[in-house]
């Protein structure tokens, strides 16, 4: 009897394991799936991708699915929802890396002991990835934890080829009061990528600092005309934006490529920002930029035009002025010079451009006298240089404009437009 007794316990047990097996222990399922987020007030398409994406989630608990799920919520804000989610699919995955690194991702602008962790986390499965290790200097840098910042920093320069490396052993040389050095790394940052704002921003101040007065006043004016953001090619966190359907997803997909040089591919996604949110400002001029890094210059004037309607400012009117030019129309941007001159009258850049297109109009006084601003302003422009001698000779002031011309190939030894002013000077 007791035997029996045994016998049925045991199968009882046998078939309850089964049953959770059946349930729980399938290859594939995982922890239970939460509740979608409160959704109140998101767009339309937003809230249906989300509910979408947990649905299949549901159905389908399995590390692939979870991961989407994170991506999805991350992408249209819903950061602590979606580390819980690239938790479950760390847990799930046999190379969890990717999902360690997409946690940190997810909190490194809202906690900076947190990225640390999850990035740490993410650098024991994987020591390859540039990104990360410029990702996780940038922490460490937040925290003053110098030495370990720089480890990471100079990890990433030896992986890649862009400045952002550079530019974060410059900020840990600049940290430590080592101006030389932090100008070192920042110079060849430069050099890689000579639009790189943060690179000019923290060079001007390590010029300030060196007491380079002039150097470091060179570097700010680059800055405020160079991409508000030069993103780290990421193929990782580039995935994540497959998943979104938001206007702030497509209109900060967009950006990113079109601070990585890839702008036709950028074309289609600002657009998509531009249905959901019809006659945006900052997607018409998003569009507008892209347009004409892709070489489409007509289709760009069309869209500034329309931002300048409702917003007039000192960049917007520079990019107006960008496109009348790489259309054949620069004669046509002297209204916006003007006003460029009228918001911003230290504004170099554009003081040197109303300063050509007057000389080419025949108002050499009033030419003259902008050029002469931004030379005292900016001596290290060699373009104003060289246009300014070749205003002076043709004046017929030769000694004048040899000086200028001389000027100009000591910044510049190789410029060609400079060695043929003075080539036609000793030629008069």
């Amino acid at each position: 009897m007791r035997l029996r007794v045994f016998i049925v316990a045991v199968a009882i047990l046998a078939l309850g394991a089964g049953a959770y097996f059946l349930v729980e222990g399938l290859p594939g399922r995982g922890p239970k799936v939460p509740p979608p987020p409160d959704l109140a007030g998101v767009e339309t398409a937003v809230a249906q991708k989300i509910l979408s994406v947990h649905a299949e989630l549901e159905n389908s608990p399995t590390e692939v699915n979870w991961a989407r799920y994170g991506r999805t919520l991350v992408v249209h804000g819903r950061a602590e929802a979606a580390v819980r989610a690239f938790l479950v699919a760390a847990e799930l995955a046999s190379d969890p890396f990717q999902y360690y690194y997409n946690a940190g991702i997810a909190v490194r602008h809202r906690d900076t002991a947190r990225t640390i962790g999850f990035f740490e986390k993410a650098l024991s499965y994987n020591d390859r990835y540039m990104p990360l290790h410029v990702y996780l200097g940038e922490s460490y840098l937040a925290v003053d934890r110098l030495e370990e910042a720089e480890v990471q920093f100079e990890a990433a320069r030896k992986m890649e080829g862009t400045s952002h490396s550079l530019l974060g052993l410059g900020r840990v040389a600049l940290r430590r009061n080592d101006v030389p050095a932090a100008i070192d790394f920042l110079e060849r940052a430069r050099k890689k990528n000579p639009r790189h704002r943060e690179v000019l921003v923290a060079l001007a101040s390590a010029y300030s600092r060196a007491g380079s007065i002039d150097k470091a006043r060179q570097a700010a004016a680059e800055a405020r005309e160079a991409p508000d953001r030069t993103p780290l090619p990421d193929p990782i966190l580039n995935r994540v934006g497959d998943d979104a359907a938001s206007y702030h997803a497509f209109h900060t997909r967009a950006l990113n490529l079109f601070t990585s040089g890839r702008s036709e591919e950028a074309i289609p996604l600002i657009e998509k920002a531009l249905e959901i949110r019809p006659g945006y400002p900052d997607a018409l001029f998003l569009r507008a930029q892209i347009l004409l890094a892709a070489g489409q210059p007509e289709r760009a004037g069309r869209s500034i035009d329309q931002y300048l309607t409702s917003q007039r400012n000192v960049t917007a009117l520079h990019l107006k002025v960008n496109c009348l030019y790489k259309t054949g129309k620069f004669m046509q941007a002297g209204p916006f010079l003007r006003e460029i001159y009228k918001l911003d009258p230290e504004n170099v850049e554009a003081r040197y451009l109303l300063a050509a297109l007057l000389l080419q109009a025949g108002k050499s006084a009033e030419g003259e006298s902008h050029l002469q601003f931004v030379i005292k302003q900016q001596p290290g422009m060699t373009k104003a240089h060289v246009l300014y001698g070749r205003f002076l000779l043709e004046n017929g002031r030769k000694e004048e404009a040899k000086i200028e011309a001389q000027k100009a190939l000591e910044q510049e030894p190789e410029n060609q437009r400079a060695r043929l002013l003075l080539e036609d000077i000793k030629k008069r």
